[in-house]
C-alpha cells in the first residue's frame, strides 16, 4: 500500500498547510476564502482515499490489487485509487462499469498465469494520477 499511503501523507501535509493559511488570514479577505476552499478540497480527497482503503485487497494474486466493492482487479494502487470518485448523489463510490472505466482512461487486459484464470481482467489507468 505504498502509493496510497504516500498520497494520504501528501494530502495530510496540504491540509495542515491550508489550515495554517486559514488561521493567518482571518480578516475575511479573498485569501482566507481561497485557503478555506483549498482546505475543503483536500479534506474531500482525504475522505476519498480513506474510503478506497476500506475496500482495498492488496497483493491479489501477488502483484495486483482488487476492489472488494466492485470486484475489479487493478494493475497498481494508482489505478485502483483513480477508479474512486464522487457519484451523482455526492457519495464516494467506485466506477464499476467497464465502459465507464474506459471513458475515464482505463484499459483492460486479460490476465492468465499458467492454469490460474484469475484475475480475468486487469485494469490500468493510462491517464495516471501520478502526473499531478
Amino acid at each position: 500500500m505504498g502509493y496510497i499511503q504516500e498520497r494520504e501523507q501528501a494530502v495530510l501535509m496540504r491540509i495542515a498547510s491550508a489550515r495554517r493559511r486559514t488561521r493567518e488570514w482571518r480578516d475575511g479577505s479573498g485569501m482566507q476564502r481561497t485557503a478555506q476552499t483549498s482546505f475543503y478540497r483536500e479534506m474531500e480527497e482525504l475522505d476519498r482515499i480513506h474510503r478506497a482503503l476500506k475496500s482495498l485487497i492488496p497483493n491479489y494474486h501477488q502483484r495486483f490489487v482488487r476492489c472488494a466493492s466492485c470486484g475489479n482487479t487493478f494493475n497498481d494502487e494508482g489505478s485502483y485509487l483513480a477508479h474512486w470518485q464522487y457519484g451523482l448523489a455526492g457519495a464516494i463510490e467506485c466506477v464499476r462499469v467497464p465502459s465507464l472505466l474506459e471513458a475515464r482512461g482505463f484499459r483492460a487486459e486479460s490476465y492468465q498465469h499458467q492454469d490460474d484464470i484469475h484475475p480475468m481482467w486487469v485494469y490500468q489507468n493510462c491517464i495516471s494520477e501520478r502526473t499531478e
